[in-house]
């Protein structure tokens, strides 16, 4: 119905004129509102995407979760491929998945994102290598400190060193806090302390030089900047950095319950002081108000070295919150009021808007008081033709 109403708006114009071409603008952005605007309606119109919008505001990406069965499903890809510029696979690169048995490495869904990924011109956000949870039993029965420091040693370095200088930002470790702003009781906690820190970032660094290695966690901007988690890490990731361990961001997923995206802005703030760069990287809010989508986003454009945010996901059904509604698109595959919020509201800001300066713990970014576009390592191919010789192979391993 809202293609035809776009049809028709020339012949509106013609036969009113006494109606201005604003007030039509008007009513097809008050429709874009209402969040009934397709994929390819959007595209037909040459509308500017999120992802494009953040980069003129100096951002690196505004990026997506998915995995091949997404990848394969020809909506999902094209709204990927239309509004999303990086892509972080929700699943395939976790340990159970890689690595289910000692040695036996499974890189096929992997492999399939990330040539996906650079056929279609993303970036892409490694997620995770070191995590507590889809954790096969193989790894949590390790009783024994040198074994255990080999297993990650060897899992780091032959997952991250497979994709060296194809992925833009790995998770390295990922949720190791506990609510107490401690660290959470794991194998990895149990048996290596926080030395197991400081194991997975050398192995990471040593696999793959460019790419930038962050720690990743929950419940970080979701309860203010004096909460407990939120403190807690950011006061471990600032002695890790000046202990000399590679760690190059934060992330804070940002899994928002209504109400809670002003509290966003201030525990970013603090996090983001505390390392290089940081991100928001798996954000979903229960029933998606636009006005919370909108405070959470700007809470990292408002921040220099918040270098990119990525939704956890495409659509509402295939969401691991999907009774919650919390993505940018519903399951008809057309956005939601949020999106045409933030384009709106993003769209808005990037002819006079500033961020404000985040004082860093390194060096490594200097913050200024206009937006610079960060320099990307990862250089994403202009074309399919430049892809073939880079594309990672689909190797055949034991699962």
């Amino acid at each position: 119905m809202l293609y035809s109403v776009l049809l028709i708006l020339p012949a509106l114009v013609a036969a009113a004129p006494g109606v201005k071409l604003e007030t039509i603008r008007d009513i097809d952005w008050e429709l874009e509102l209402l969040g009934t605007r397709t994929p390819l309606e959007r595209r037909a119109r040459s509308e500017k995407s999120i992802d494009a919008i953040f980069k003129s505001l100096g951002k690196q990406y505004f990026g997506t979760a998915a995995d091949r069965n997404l990848l394969n499903n020809a909506q999902n890809s094209e709204i990927i491929k239309a509004d999303f510029g990086q892509i972080t696979p929700e699943n395939s690169g976790k340990w159970q998945t890689i690595e289910a048995t000692q040695n036996n490495f499974n890189f096929n869904d992997l492999d399939f994102l990330v040539n996906w990924a650079q056929t279609n011109g993303k970036l892409v956000r490694g997620h995770t290598t070191v995590w507590h949870s889809q954790l096969p039993n193989w790894v949590d029965q390790i009783n024994n400190k040198a074994t255990l420091t080999s297993v990650i040693q060897n899992h780091v370095t032959k997952e991250i060193g497979r994709y060296a200088g194809k992925i833009l930002q790995w998770d390295v470790v990922n949720e190791m806090f506990d609510e107490s702003g401690g660290l959470r009781s794991s194998v990895f906690s149990r048996l290596l302390g926080e030395d197991f820190v400081r194991i997975a970032f050398e192995a990471a660094r040593k696999a793959d030089p460019a790419a930038k290695l962050y720690i990743n966690d929950y419940n970080t901007v979701e309860k203010g900047a004096s909460y407990k988690k939120t403190t807690g890490m950011a006061t471990y990731v600032k002695k890790w950095i000046a202990a000399g361990i590679p760690i190059d961001g934060i992330g804070a997923q940002a899994h928002l319950v209504a109400g809670e995206a002003g509290n966003v802005a201030p525990s970013l703030r603090l996090l983001c002081a505390a390392a290089p760069e940081c991100a928001l990287t798996e954000v979903d809010i229960v029933q998606a108000s636009a006005n919370d989508y909108v405070n959470t986003i700007k809470a990292c454009v408002d921040i220099a070295n918040c270098v990119g945010v990525t939704v956890w996901g495409v659509r509402d059904p295939d969401s691991w919150r999907a009774a919650s509604n919390p993505l940018l698109f519903n399951s008809g595959y057309s956005t939601k009021p949020a999106y045409g919020a933030l384009v709106q509201t993003l769209g808005a800001m990037t002819a006079t808007y500033k961020p404000t300066t985040t004082t860093v713990q390194s060096t490594a970014i200097v913050p200024t008081s206009t937006y610079v576009a960060p320099t990307t390592v990862i250089q994403v191919p202009s074309s399919a033709t430049s892809v073939a010789s880079t594309s990672v192979p689909i190797i055949a391993c034991k699962s």
